[in-house]
């Protein structure tokens, strides 16, 4: 089994970003109450390609694997205004590309006909980007990498179905998102940046 997709996204976004003081015209220091954006668009593109197999071991036991390639383009255009002098700046743009390919590999035993054990590794990934700060900054990918066990269960003549998983999950470059307010003008916005590390664990 295999697929392949193609995402488009554009997302236009208007917001005073007022919080960092930058030279206009490369002369003047604008104060950051004095500072928009004009016309700012995100423009995302994300490409994919994934395929997976399930190769018997035997009657009761099967191994399941997957590969998945994913891109992800992401350019954000837009110019600064300078409120007080009504000044505009050219168009700037600001552009990450990000790609990784992950894995899955997993196994199955049909303990009983209605109940299945299963274990699982898989890494994953989170594309990074852009944030529309005065300058922008870019963020990493965020990088997954989980392994779970559990069992599916059904009763009653299937009438009764009774999961239970464990997992643990171990980031790098946890994407964190977080309001910056500015309590010089009264504007909030949300921003993303990434934490070195973290890990989530439990049942389910």
């Amino acid at each position: 089994m295999a697929h392949l997709f193609v995402l488009d996204v554009l997302a236009l976004i208007n917001k005073p970003l007022d919080f960092v003081t930058i030279l206009t015209a490369g002369t003047t220091s604008t104060p950051r109450d004095a500072l928009s954006t004009n016309a700012l668009d995100n423009n995302v593109t994300s490409y994919a390609a994934f395929g997976q197999v399930v190769y018997p071991l035997g009657d009761k036991i099967r191994m399941t694997g997957g590969l998945r390639y994913t891109k992800d383009e992401k350019k954000n255009n837009y110019t600064l205004v300078n409120q007080a002098t009504g000044y505009e700046s050219a168009l700037m743009s600001y552009k990450t590309d990000t790609g990784a390919t992950t894995y899955k590999v997993g196994i199955e035993l049909d303990v009983a006909k209605d109940n299945m054990l299963y274990a699982t590794i898989a890494n994953g990934y989170k594309g990074g980007g852009v944030v529309n700060a005065i300058p922008p900054y870019k963020y990493k990918p965020e990088k997954l990498l989980s392994y779970s066990i559990g069992s599916k269960n059904r009763f009653m003549n299937n009438r009764l179905q009774m999961n239970a998983e464990a997992f643990y999950y171990d980031y790098e470059n946890y994407q964190v998102q977080y309001a910056f307010d500015d309590v010089s003008t009264g504007n909030i916005a949300m921003y993303t940046t990434n934490a070195a590390t973290a890990t989530n664990y439990g049942m389910a």
